[in-house]
């Protein structure tokens, strides 16, 4: 109830701007973009194990399980087997979901080395937050 509260009041006070902008659909909602691969996007050979990239991926997966876990584990005091199931699988999607919108964005990137990075932050999120030494 007091989220719904708040985004009430959000969509009164916010500027017309912003209101607007958060409208819009996203790119990758867009039914009218082809789902093929084109050669505006990065080529495959261009994108490297070791770049920013990847650090981005891996920490925001890395993050995400963390958080995820901790909110289900001690606030909103769910099973941890539940609060493990939510915030790895709930990563797991985040991360395909990026790719996919990737794929049908303005680059028409898939790219399977940021899901090997999502998946070893997850991996590594899991140890450092859930598994239990």
């Amino acid at each position: 109830m007091p989220l719904l509260l708040a985004l009430a009041l959000f969509g009164q006070l916010a500027p017309a701007s912003l209101r607007d902008s958060l409208s819009r659909p996203l790119p990758c909602s867009s039914a009218t973009q082809p789902l093929a691969h084109s050669t505006t996007g990065p080529r495959p050979d261009e994108d490297r194990w070791f770049a920013m990239d990847k650090f981005w991926h891996f920490s925001a997966s890395f993050v995400t399980v963390g958080a995820a876990y901790h909110f289900g584990e001690d606030r909103a005091r769910l099973s941890e087997p539940l609060s493990t199931g939510i915030a790895l699988g709930g990563t797991i999607t985040l991360g395909v979901t990026k790719e996919f919108c990737d794929l049908a964005g303005p680059s028409k990137h898939f790219c399977w080395k940021d899901l090997v990075a999502d998946a070893v932050g997850i991996g590594a999120g899991y140890l450092a937050f859930i598994h239990r030494f």
